[in-house]
């Protein structure tokens, strides 16, 4: 329920954004969705990483403490799945909406914030996908300098 609830604000603000943004000037929205599948490529590429460190954390804690983190383990590996998947809708979004823009099948500009909304949505997920995970680190942190 929460996560749908998320998905909703998420496309409810990047609709509103990508609408004023198309009303507006659209050169900075044009350039960001240019180059927005490489960008989250890039943040992707250094979650797996982060994800990695904080799971080898917490199996270090793990030997100290009774605690179980699969739960934990699990939340880690579906962000990273979501993360995928979020590039690959992405991807097809901005497929279809380039080929419904050549086509003239719908006004240019509906196709511009249909695929604006997307890519600032996207943007917003990774957003919280990194601020979760930099919570998480330094909770870990915390956790390990209150442990020695």
């Amino acid at each position: 329920m929460n996560r749908a609830i998320k998905i909703i604000a998420y496309l409810a603000v990047a609709s509103l954004l990508s609408y004023l943004a198309n009303n507006g000037d659209r050169e900075f929205i044009q350039g960001f969705s240019s180059n927005i599948i490489s960008l989250l490529t890039t943040i992707l590429a250094i979650n797996i990483p982060t994800s990695t460190l904080i799971i080898s954390e917490i199996n270090r804690i793990k030997e100290k403490t009774d605690i179980q983190p699969i739960a934990t383990f699990k939340e880690l590996k579906h962000g990273l799945i979501m993360q995928i998947a979020v590039l690959i809708c992405l991807f097809v979004i901005q497929t279809v909406c380039g080929f419904l823009k050549n086509k003239n099948i719908i006004g240019e500009s509906v196709v511009n914030i249909i695929s604006d909304s997307f890519v600032i949505a996207a943007f917003i997920y990774y957003l919280e996908v990194i601020y979760d995970l930099g919570i998480a680190l330094f909770d870990l942190i915390t956790f390990k300098v209150k442990d020695e």
